[in-house]
């Protein structure tokens, strides 16, 4: 029969109705990462790991305790995604003009990148969740490119 150790209180937390264990580490960087995005230095976070480990439990603990505005969109493996169907789940809780009636692809990127970095104090910053991004469509992956910081030597 295997031997249960004792886990330290600190390296358990209760995120809704799951607990979340020794993801202490993953929670700081996550935390320092959102005090950047408040001070104007956003950035693309992938949360990746095995289907079970938890990832969506530690996103939600997450969002949970953040100063943050948070919009989530999902990407649905079981359909042909829709074209920028996160982006769509997210329009309730982004403001009203993120997507302008009309607007072609870039007018919409250019938008939400414009939201994204005017978005200054005393206003939180805003999270952005892409749930399974594993099964988005082009055009939500080069939103997600369009989001993210250039890399040193690429333009």
């Amino acid at each position: 029969m295997p031997r249960l150790l004792p886990m330290p209180v600190s390296s358990m937390v209760v995120a809704s109705r799951h607990v979340v264990l020794e993801r202490d580490t993953q929670l700081r960087v996550a935390a320092g990462y959102l005090d950047e995005a408040g001070a104007g230095h956003g950035r693309l976070v992938y949360l990746g790991g095995e289907a079970g480990v938890g990832k969506t439990t530690l996103l939600e603990h997450f969002i949970s305790g953040a100063e943050a505005r948070v919009a989530v969109g999902w990407c649905d493996g079981s359909a042909t995604p829709a074209p920028l169907g996160p982006l769509v789940d997210m329009l309730p809780d982004l403001p009203a003009g993120t997507w302008p009636e009309g607007a072609s692809r870039h007018e919409v990127f250019a938008s939400l990148l414009s939201l994204l970095r005017e978005s200054a104090e005393p206003d939180p910053p805003y999270v952005l969740v892409v749930e399974d991004a594993h099964w988005a469509d082009d055009a939500t992956l080069d939103l997600l490119r369009a989001t993210s910081p250039p890399r040193p030597g690429r333009s």
